[in-house]
């Protein structure tokens, strides 16, 4: 942050010396970018030309909402509807994109967990190999008053956080190997379809040395046996109390008492599935087609 680019220390020391804004400059494990996404209101990302933006597709899966600016990937979490359709890759392949306000902004209404802010200054940047890119800058004013929202809305707007999960085409993974989920405020429910297939990924292939080497360590403890063993081999639904279980270790899905929350859950994960027109094990074969250049002609995640 001092050597190359913007001396953010500087800038903060200049303009807001009196707020209290904390920097992150060591490598976060998983489970620690997962503490940050839940400790906060929200997550920002309005950067003028943003690729994709992994940190706001992060803070959704992790329950919490996101301002983000209407430009490249970003625009894809957002989740817009026009004219109550949903957009779907298909529909961008035409629209392009909807960073233009003046067309967009009032038209495409945003999913529930952002709050999108459209640029008022579009401009072209771009160098030899990339000839090229929209460069939309946001007004801080309207960046402002999306905080503002955001941070007047009741923490309880989100009642379901959805999951997605894939091997499918991913080095060392299962062929297909689909896992949906759904969460509350209490309870998660994980949907492994495929689930009489192994499940394979660098970690867990086999002959990987770290997951073979945890089943000869815990060999003769039955009960860290049997869990490590889970790991490459899944029950079709894992049921967690999110609340007591934080590490997710006990499978409370034959649970009696239980059977009426997995059900709601289901219920609902099958509901927003369907909007999505994800269609499970088949869309995960199907989605090598979905790309572009010479993946159209990839059969398996070998190609």
């Amino acid at each position: 942050m001092i050597e190359n680019g913007t001396d953010l220390y500087a800038v903060i020391e200049t303009m807001a010396p009196e707020c209290n804004i904390i920097f992150s400059e060591k490598r976060r494990l998983q489970h620690e970018l997962n503490w940050n996404y839940n400790i906060a209101d929200v997550t920002i990302n309005i950067a003028n030309n943003e690729g994709f933006g992994l940190a706001t597709a992060e803070s959704v899966m992790a329950g919490t909402p996101i301002i983000v600016n209407v430009t490249g990937g970003l625009q894809d979490q957002c989740g817009f509807e026009v004219d109550d359709k949903l957009l779907t890759h298909e529909d961008y392949i035409k629209i392009g994109s909807l960073h233009e306000w003046r067309k967009w902004e009032g038209k495409a209404k945003p999913g529930p967990w952002v709050t999108p802010v459209w640029s008022r200054a579009l401009a072209l940047a771009g160098s030899v190999p990339t000839p090229y890119i929209w460069d939309d800058r946001v007004d801080i004013e309207d960046v402002a008053e999306a905080i503002e929202k955001m941070y007047n809305t009741p923490k309880e707007v989100r009642k379901y956080v959805y999951g997605i999960h894939t091997t499918r085409g991913i080095e060392n993974g299962s062929e297909n190997y689909p896992v949906r989920s759904i969460q509350d405020h209490d309870y998660k429910l994980i949907w492994n379809m495929n689930y009489t297939a192994p499940f394979y990924c660098s970690g867990s292939k086999i002959g990987a040395k770290l997951y073979e080497g945890w089943l000869v360590k815990v060999k003769d403890d039955p009960k860290q046996l049997e869990h490590a063993k889970l790991y490459r081999n899944r029950p079709e639904f894992e049921l967690y109390n999110l609340k007591k279980d934080r590490y997710e270790l006990k499978n409370l899905v034959d649970e009696k008492s239980l059977q009426k929350t997995k059900e709601v859950l289901l219920g609902e994960l099958k509901t927003w599935m369907n909007e999505q027109g994800d269609k499970g094990i088949q869309s995960e074969w199907d989605a090598l087609k979905r790309l572009k250049g010479d993946t159209t002609k990839w059969r398996s995640a070998k190609d």
